[in-house]
């Protein structure tokens, strides 16, 4: 859903929703590039010593490419088969099994074909000084836009308008409560007129053997890591070239890229690597 896929930071949470592919972009931050404007507290020193030291600061940007499945409502619930009147499922608990619904009968007309967007979230990491394999990440912000504005921006805007949207469950309410008061989240209320949907995280969980991911093997067309919970990622080049030309593409037309169950990182010449992901 979603919300799995978005932390809950967007909604309709319950939109079943299909990964075309994932990417991820590694930029060095130069001299004259701007800091990040917020910083886990443990690490606020040392990302000011970057900028007059020549510290290396990188970006970790994450871009997913998704679709939201068709036959189905705001709340998620499939059409063309019987709710025999049972309460929606976002107000009724959450991430529960798919409520069944009869379309005439219920009050949010389906989404009839499937709908492109691109969520990124935006994020920077540091080398541990303690272990030379390690990068420490954090992350700032995201959003969420619809992929083709030409021909979806209707229909997503549908989707995404606050007023009537399905509420937040007992547990999404209690997520977002939690994030506003630990991460100082500014949570988006109503899409803009181009379909974004932003947050933001004020004050970033980060440091130093708190969220990283260890590199265990790195050659011109391989990476494998390794996250602070355990999970290995195997990343193969795939793109090269300009990252934002690569992206371009990607907006183009996601499903070229469609890879499954894995997901795809990409970069260009000076500004990272192109790698498709596989967990």
């Amino acid at each position: 859903t979603l919300g799995r896929m978005s932390f809950d930071m967007f909604r309709p949470s319950n939109l079943r929703c299909s990964i075309q592919g994932e990417f991820n972009t590694v930029n060095v931050l130069e001299e004259d590039d701007l800091l990040p404007e917020y910083v886990p507290r443990k690490l606020q020193k040392e990302v000011l010593r970057c900028q007059h030291s020549g510290g290396r600061l990188l970006t970790y940007n994450i871009v997913v490419a998704f679709v939201i499945e068709p036959n189905q409502d705001r709340h998620g619930n499939q059409i063309g088969e019987v709710n025999d009147g049972a309460p929606d499922t976002a107000e009724d608990g959450g991430h529960a099994d798919i409520k069944k619904t009869h379309h005439p009968r219920h009050r949010h007309r389906p989404i009839t074909h499937p709908i492109r967007g691109i969520m990124t979230n935006l994020g920077f990491m540091l080398p541990d000084p303690k272990k030379p394999n390690r990068l420490s990440i954090w992350f700032t912000e995201g959003q969420i836009e619809v992929n083709n504005e030409e021909e979806d921006l209707k229909e997503w805007q549908r989707i995404f308008d606050n007023q009537g949207a399905p509420k937040r469950a007992l547990r999404e309410r209690a997520h977002m409560l939690a994030a506003k008061l630990f991460l100082g989240a500014n949570v988006p209320g109503q899409v803009e007129e181009d379909g974004t949907m932003r947050y933001e995280l004020k004050r970033p969980i980060g440091g130093h053997g708190l969220a990283f991911t260890d590199v265990l093997f790195l050659d011109d067309d391989l990476r494998i890591l390794r996250g602070h919970h355990g999970q290995i990622y195997v990343c193969a080049r795939v793109l090269t070239g300009q990252n934002a030309a690569a992206l371009q593409a990607v907006a183009k037309d996601t499903s070229q890229y469609s890879i499954g169950n894995s997901n795809g990182q990409q970069g260009g010449k000076g500004c990272g690597s192109a790698f498709q992901v596989s967990a």
